[in-house]
């Protein structure tokens, strides 16, 4: 399944995809990653609704029971969907996230 997962339901995002095989794809914009990467950029964009982690197993008729890990590499996007995501954080046994530590895209944490 693919999803725009954030903190917010039904929100429409346009979703920058990169050219560098979709792997820096993001709802951010590039920002200090550029200085990394020089030659990735977006070429496309698309528009997309989000979806909180709680409502995706609804939406997929899913067992949230099925799923002990939240693996995360959302590319700035985590702690948005980490912030959705408050009603069924304790149900996961493991958490794991990639974090950079400067600002790859505008307004990441």
């Amino acid at each position: 399944m693919n999803a725009l997962i954030t903190d917010v339901d039904d929100k429409e995002y346009v979703f920058l995809i990169s050219n560098n095989s979709g792997e820096s794809s993001s709802i951010l914009d590039l920002h200090l990653h550029r200085d990394i990467w020089p030659e990735v950029n977006y070429s496309t964009t698309i528009r997309l609704k989000s979806t909180t982690l709680p409502s995706l197993p609804k939406v997929h008729q899913l067992d949230e029971r099925d799923y002990q890990a939240l693996i995360m590499d959302t590319q700035g996007s985590e702690l948005l969907v980490l912030k959705g995501a408050i009603p069924v954080l304790k149900a996961f046994l493991f958490i794991k996230t990639e974090v950079p530590d400067f600002e790859a895209y505008t307004g990441c944490c």
